[in-house]
């Protein structure tokens, strides 16, 4: 057994929670990434509802709830814009497609469902988190600030505007700071690592939280789409490190469609979608993609107001 196997998970059907209505095994599989106990170090949790098809019986999963911290969603699927989902924030609810970042913030009521299409709900919250019920003895803090914020606005501006109060409080979205369309960070230059051809249309690189994009978010995000693999492709990455825990998450919407080269250490491993990689803090690590078509998910448990090239470092080993 290699010195870091421990560190190649494959997913399993994730448990229920205290909010879940129905679970749909076949057509829209419910799969833990990591959770509690899956390594000796968890640096996040991380469960993904595999959308293949929306079964005519389909019921939202989820009633409204909410947590005890921030909790991050992420849309995606191969071809832009074929899931379409509708988030639920209090009383406000919103039509949103594939790629596409949604935070509920800590203290939130808030529910999803799938409207159509196929791909990837992410969903990453910190672990030790508790799915709280939505019988509510008081408000968050939070939500009482943006409400006195938002009846502050209205009033602000409602002498010199064109509607009145009522009118005003209708069109205005408390929550649409809450979702983010990811940006093509491709060509953006990581000096600690990022040293070689990109392959910009095979290979793009999204950036759906980090390094000051979406700073409320309670994790990084980062994306790398594989449509195909060039014939001279070259791997981006030399070995590097990082000051923390970090995951990689292999995924297609074919069983088994990206295959790929993950070296931690002096140790190569060849993997094979779906499947999570712990990279541990202070382990050398880089991968390579060898065939087929998907996503490696990078996901870091850092602030995104900050960069990540402050946790990375170049390997002289």
């Amino acid at each position: 057994m290699g010195k870091y196997e421990y560190c190649i998970r494959k997913p399993y059907k994730a448990p229920p929670t205290n909010h879940t209505n129905a679970d749909y095994d076949e057509t829209m599989p419910r799969l833990a990434f990591c959770e509690e106990g899956d390594f000796p170090v968890t640096p996040l949790r991380v469960v993904v509802r595999h959308v293949k098809s929306i079964p005519p019986d389909y019921y939202p999963h989820t009633d409204l709830h909410y947590h005890d911290m921030d909790q991050l969603y992420v849309l995606a699927s191969e071809e832009e814009g074929t899931l379409a989902a509708e988030f639920t924030f209090e009383d406000e609810v919103y039509e949103v497609k594939s790629p596409a970042a949604i935070l509920f913030p800590k203290g939130v009521p808030h529910k999803y469902a799938v409207k159509s299409g196929h791909g990837f709900v992410f969903i990453l919250l910190q672990t030790g988190t508790i799915d709280l019920l939505p019988e509510r003895k008081g408000e968050n803090s939070r939500n009482v600030a943006g409400k006195l914020a938002c009846e502050q606005t209205l009033e602000k501006h409602d002498e010199s505007g064109p509607f009145k109060i009522e009118e005003r409080r209708k069109i205005m979205k408390k929550y649409e700071y809450c979702i983010k369309k990811p940006y093509d960070s491709t060509a953006d230059h990581h000096e600690a690592h990022h040293t070689k051809k990109h392959h910009d249309d095979a290979m793009p690189r999204w950036s759906f939280c980090g390094d000051g994009y979406f700073p409320e978010s309670p994790v990084r995000v980062v994306v790398r789409q594989i449509r195909t693999i060039p014939p001279d492709y070259d791997p981006h990455i030399d070995l590097h490190t990082h000051d923390l825990d970090e995951l990689y998450i292999f995924i297609s919407e074919e069983e088994g469609g990206l295959e790929a080269e993950v070296q931690l250490g002096d140790e190569i491993y060849q993997v094979k979608s779906p499947v999570t990689i712990l990279l541990p803090k202070g382990v050398p690590h880089r991968y390579a993609a060898k065939k087929g078509h998907g996503f490696l998910f990078t996901i870091v448990p850092i602030s995104c107001a900050e960069h990540y090239n402050k946790h990375t470092f170049p390997y002289k080993g």
